[in-house]
């Protein structure tokens, strides 16, 4: 006997369990809001969960409450929390998540910009390097070629002067070879006169010395 009602226990708790299925307890309800403190009193209003309401009045069981929309009346103090409901807690932490999101797609943004900038910043700091390298060598360049200028002009300024001093020095010479060519002329020229005077000078004496020999 005691077999078979264990066996009939073992039955009706298997299929309790077999039977048996998870469930939640719903927190979308009204509450009813009257016009005085017991469930026999007229309704005023209906309050649904997780409205924000204010309470004038706490007395036993019931509180007066005053609605959104101004209405007053009284309901139970059990279905009253002071804690923010889940459901709004929810809602503003998927607010302030979607603003995170926003946040961080904006962040994600401006990066991108900023590697944009950096990206270009480089590729004009290298084009200005270039540049200024390029700008150095030719300046070093003219610098050479400054320095071999004016050494070129120095010596082309000497040259000038030894030229002119030489060039002086040779329309002296010039100068003296005429004088003595004019001198050596003339030299030779009064010589050729006192070599004539002297020969019509002796013409002379001879024929004299003719004449008077002939005389005697």
């Amino acid at each position: 006997m005691k077999r078979i009602v264990l066996l009939i226990a073992v039955f009706f708790l298997i299929g309790g369990m077999a039977y048996a299925e998870t469930m939640y307890v719903t927190d979308s309800f009204e509450v009813t809001v009257r016009t005085g403190k017991d469930i026999t009193h007229k309704i005023l209003a209906l309050a649904k969960s997780n409205q924000k309401l204010e309470v004038v009045e706490q007395e036993d069981e019931w509180a007066f409450v005053r609605l959104q929309n101004g209405k007053e009346g009284w309901m139970l103090n059990r279905f009253l929390t002071k804690e923010i409901p889940k459901s709004i807690q929810i809602k503003a932490l998927k607010r302030q998540n979607e603003n995170l999101v926003r946040t961080v797609s904006l962040y994600k943004e401006e990066n991108e910009a900023l590697k944009k900038d950096n990206r270009e910043q480089a590729m004009g700091l290298k084009k200005q390097e270039k540049t200024s390298s390029k700008i150095e060598e030719e300046y070093n360049t003219l610098k050479r070629e400054s320095a071999d200028f004016l050494k070129l002009k120095k010596s082309y300024e000497k040259a000038s002067e030894a030229l002119a001093v030489q060039t002086k020095q040779v329309e002296t010479l010039e100068s003296e070879v005429k004088s003595l060519r004019w001198n050596k002329g003339l030299r030779w020229f009064l010589s050729g006169a006192a070599i004539l005077l002297a020969g019509i000078l002796m013409g002379i004496s001879f024929r004299r010395q003719r004449k008077s020999s002939l005389l005697e």
